[in-house]
This record gives structure tokens, C-alpha cells and sequence, in this order.
């Protein structure tokens, strides 16, 4: 009797220690899981800002190939290549488009200029074809030919590449009262350390037609926060698309990350049918604070500078009309693309 009674006091002893360890147990990763976030919260933003600020000294050329694999081909869509440059006031945008998403009838490539004295816009029909002045403004000072929040939101969304989420910088996203975070937890990859972030985020439906978002991020703390891959939900008011992504970038000198390639994969399905599409962007980026304004004039296009900056009334009148048409058949063509789906 007194054996099993001896018994019941060291398994109960036992069993008492294992229910304190465990609980311990838990209570240590609940605690690193709450350091982790801070530290998150409390790092990210502040990386992905100097990002930013650097990005504003960087040029170059990003182009994105998408390809239709609905099919197992992978049959090539369509590519656009978009150039960015920019010194301070001065902006300089160029969108050159090509495949089935070119509507017949509206140009294939448009750029958005300003320097010191004017701003203007020209369009061409093909790649091949020279540029034709479609706007010219000479009274820049009042913001209205490009303003500087678009210049500057341009230049990011280009070199920001591997801070891009479904059309949205996260470092501007995780300033939304709609954005949640869900946990966070350590990834080790050959000795390097990354986070995984899951999250939702669902903006008004006035918001630029931003899709609700719901998925995860692997950031890479070491690089800026930059999002190193990323799988998600994005729900559209006409349709739904699972997308994953790959970043690569590579360390300049400064170790500051600068983006090389994205590839995406991404499975749309709506009303219209069932979409399958493969993008790859490759972009290739430099450092130049010092770009000559000659650079962002008229006769970098091959074309005469304005006489006494004075436009004639064919350049206000059909240039207006002109811009605003290009301007209407780009955005068409781009929200088809999100919000409509081809079968």
C-alpha cells in the first residue's frame, strides 16, 4: 500500500513538471512570437522608407513578358517595357506595349516628359515608328502637366519592384487601418534568416479598385524588408486570383537591394472563364543622380524644341484631345486585364 501510494506521489510530481514545462514551453514561443512582431513593426517601415527615398536616385528599365499558361504552351501575351528617369523636378516615363492586349487603332508606346521650361507627351503607333508630340505644356508651374505626386509615384512603383503587392507598395498598405497582421514566424534558408508574414488587407472598393488581399510575405530582414517571395488571394468585384511570386535582387555596394528579376504566377477565375498567366519582370537598374536636363527635352526624341515655348492652337487643342484619348485606352486596356476574364 504505502509502494502505490508512493507511486502516486512521484507521477503526480512527474506529471505536474511535464505540465510546467510545457506551459513554459508556450509561453516562450508566445513570447518570441510578440518580440518578433515588434520587432517587425518596428524595423520594416522604417527600412522600406529609406528604400524609397533611395530608389528616387536610381534610372533604368523594367520589362515584364506574360505569358498565357492556360494551356501547357505557355503561349506568349503580351510585354511592356517601361522606362523611368528622373533629377529632382525633372520626370521622364516612356510605356512601350506589344501582343493580343494592343487594341488596334490606339498607339503602342507613350511617354510623359518635363524638364525646367515645359512638359509634353508623345505617342507612337509601333516600336519602330518615330514619336509624334500629342501635348505640350508651357506653363508647368502650375503642376497640371504632370503632377509631382505622379512623377514620384511612377518612379517608385518602377524601382520598387520587390516592395509591390498586387499593385500596392506594403509600405504603404501597412499604413491602412484596413491591413492586419497575422503571425509571424522565422524561415532559415542555407543559414540565412527570413520572416514569414501572413496578412489581409481590404481596402474600400473606392480605392483605385485595390482587390481585397489575404496570403502571406517572406521578408528578408537582412535586405531591407524586401519581399523575397509571396503567396496570395486578390479578390476583384468580377473576379478571384491565387498569385505567387519570386524576387530577386542583389546587394550594391552600399548594400542596399536592388531588384533584378520578379517572376509571377498567377490563376485567375471569374464570370468569364478561367485564366492562367506566367509574368516575368526583368529590370535593369542603375545609380545616376546627375542626368543632364538635355536628356528630358524634345530634341532627346529627334524632334525641334518649341518656338519661344509658345505652343500654336493645334498643339492645344488636338494634343489635349489627343493625351486624353491615349490616357483613357492605356487605363481601358489595363483594368480589362485585372477585371475582366477572357476564357
Amino acid at each position: 500500500m504505502r509502494h502505490g501510494i508512493r507511486w502516486l506521489l512521484v507521477a503526480g510530481t512527474l506529471m505536474a513538471a511535464m505540465a510546467q514545462h510545457c506551459l513554459g514551453g508556450s509561453s516562450a514561443k508566445a513570447e518570441q512570437a510578440a518580440d518578433l512582431k515588434q520587432r517587425f513593426l518596428r524595423e520594416a517601415p522604417l527600412k522600406w522608407e529609406a528604400y524609397r527615398e533611395y530608389a528616387m536616385r536610381l534610372q533604368g528599365v523594367k520589362t515584364v513578358t506574360t505569358y498565357d499558361s492556360t494551356q501547357t504552351s505557355g503561349r506568349f501575351r503580351e510585354r511592356l517595357v517601361s522606362q523611368a528617369k528622373h533629377r529632382g523636378p525633372w520626370s521622364l516615363s516612356i510605356f512601350e506595349e506589344s501582343g493580343d492586349s494592343l487594341a488596334q487603332g490606339v498607339p503602342a508606346g507613350l511617354a510623359r516628359v518635363v524638364n525646367s521650361r515645359y512638359g509634353f507627351v508623345l505617342t507612337r503607333k509601333q516600336p519602330a515608328d518615330p514619336w509624334v508630340l500629342t501635348e505640350l505644356d508651357t506653363n508647368i508651374s502650375d503642376n497640371r502637366s504632370i503632377e509631382p505626386s505622379e512623377r514620384k509615384e511612377a518612379v517608385l512603383y518602377t524601382f520598387c519592384l520587390h516592395l509591390v503587392v498586387e499593385r500596392r507598395l506594403i509600405s504603404d498598405m501597412i499604413k491602412d487601418p484596413e491591413f492586419k497582421l497575422g503571425s509571424l514566424t522565422t524561415v532559415l534558408r542555407d543559414s540565412r534568416e527570413f520572416v514569414r508574414v501572413e496578412f489581409s488587407h481590404r481596402p474600400p472598393r473606392s480605392r483605385d479598385e485595390a482587390p481585397n488581399l489575404t496570403g502571406w510575405l517572406l521578408l528578408d530582414p537582412g535586405s531591407y524588408w524586401v519581399i523575397k517571395e509571396g503567396e496570395f488571394e486578390a479578390q476583384y468585384p468580377a473576379s478571384t486570383g491565387t498569385i505567387t511570386l519570386v524576387n530577386q535582387y542583389v546587394d550594391n555596394n552600399q548594400g542596399i537591394p536592388i531588384p533584378i528579376q520578379r517572376v509571377g504566377y498567377a490563376r485567375y477565375s471569374g464570370f468569364g472563364g478561367m485564366r492562367v498567366e506566367t509574368s516575368v519582370s526583368k529590370c535593369a537598374f542603375y545609380e545616376d543622380a546627375n542626368l543632364p536636363e538635355s536628356e528630358f527635352t524634345l530634341s532627346a526624341f529627334g524632334l525641334p524644341e518649341p518656338d519661344g515655348l509658345r505652343p500654336t492652337p493645334w498643339y492645344l487643342w488636338a494634343g489635349v484631345a489627343g493625351a486624353a484619348c491615349v490616357a483613357v485606352a492605356f487605363g481601358l486596356r489595363w483594368l480589362a486585364r485585372k477585371r475582366t476574364i477572357q476564357g
